[in-house]
């Protein structure tokens, strides 16, 4: 986080993902923008991060409790 005139921000830290342009495929369904946004987007990063934790040695369950 930063501040520069006494408001914090969120501040960028690492890469930054660019969201792919949806293209039809025939025979596929794309997700709507708020599902990729919202859902698929954060699950992508859980994963990362899931990977990088396991890769450090914790014991890491995914979702272990759905969305309670």
């Amino acid at each position: 986080m930063e501040s520069d005139d006494g408001q914090w921000r969120l501040k960028p830290l690492g890469e930054i993902r660019e969201i792919p342009e949806l293209r039809p495929v025939e025979g596929w369904v794309a997700l709507s923008y708020g599902l990729w946004q919202w859902i698929t987007m954060p699950g992508l990063l859980e994963i990362d991060l899931e990977a990088l934790a396991y890769g450090a040695g914790a014991d890491v369950r995914l979702w272990p409790f759905g969305d309670s």
